[in-house]
Parts: C-alpha cells; sequence; structure tokens
C-alpha cells in the first residue's frame, strides 16, 4: 500500500473542497462495485489508455476515472516530473512509441523549467497536461482514489 486510507482521504477532501466528487477505496477489487453504483445510461467517462483501468477490471465492465494512490504527487512540478520520469516513458514503450522517451527510459527535458518541453517526435505521448481547479459545476468531475500503486 503506497498510502493509507487516512492519507487518501485528506486527497479526497482537497479535491472536494474544489466541488470534485471523490471516493477512497482500500483495493482494487473495490472498484469495480464502486463504479457500477455511480454509472448511469448516458453517463461518459474518461478513460484515455489507462492501464489502471485495466487492472482494476473497470475496462472490462466498460468495454471514472480511477487514481491509483502511486500517481498523488505534492505539486505540479512533481507532477510533470512523474510524467517525464515515469509514465509517458513506460506508456511509450507500452505503445511501442519511437520516442526519446521509450528507448531511454526518461524524457529528454526532464529537467527543462519549461513543463511542455519535450522531445519532437510525432509519437511523442506527451503532448497534453491537464490541470483541474475548483470545478463551476459541483459534482462534474468524479475520482476514485485507491490505495495501492496502480497503472503507471
Amino acid at each position: 500500500m503506497c498510502m493509507t486510507l487516512a492519507e487518501l482521504e485528506s486527497v479526497a477532501e482537497a479535491l472536494r473542497q474544489n466541488n470534485m466528487v471523490a471516493y477512497c477505496v482500500a483495493s482494487k477489487e473495490k472498484v469495480v462495485p464502486l463504479v457500477k453504483k455511480l454509472l448511469r445510461i448516458g453517463d461518459t467517462v474518461a478513460v484515455g489508455g489507462s492501464v489502471t483501468l485495466f487492472e482494476t477490471g473497470v475496462i472490462d465492465l466498460l468495454r471514472s476515472l480511477v487514481v491509483g494512490c502511486n500517481k498523488i504527487v505534492d505539486d505540479i512540478p512533481a507532477a510533470v516530473r512523474r510524467v517525464k520520469t515515469v509514465a509517458a516513458p513506460l506508456n511509450a514503450k507500452r505503445l511501442q512509441c519511437h520516442t526519446y522517451c521509450a528507448v531511454n527510459g526518461v524524457c529528454k527535458a526532464v529537467d527543462s523549467e519549461r513543463y511542455t518541453d519535450g522531445c519532437r517526435s510525432p509519437a511523442r505521448i506527451c503532448a497534453q497536461y491537464l490541470i483541474s481547479g475548483q470545478q463551476r459545476i459541483p459534482g462534474r468531475i468524479q475520482v476514485i482514489l485507491v490505495a495501492e500503486p496502480l497503472g503507471f
């Protein structure tokens, strides 16, 4: 377990203070029953090639947004660094992208002060960054936090 439920709950509370709905579960086995309970006909679920959704079985259910605790970091610079040193290299390798990070295991611009710097490969995988703040529509975004490492 990379975070306790109490630690996850403090992350969830920060999301709630920004008008998002957050749920905390102890393990990936708890995710599918929760998603089944939350889904309604006509709902839109963001997937985006998520390994986490495969690991939890949610993809089989959908064929949501679920976050393993290994993706929770302290701030935006740490999030960008994680993308450039963990998520992008592993996903680029998994998807057989011909990029610098797939070959070298880290982004070419990992130490750049500009968050969006990177390789110029047409196969570049770290082309978008999403930062969500306080939502205008309460409850529009729902996040499930899992107290174990999942995905990249």
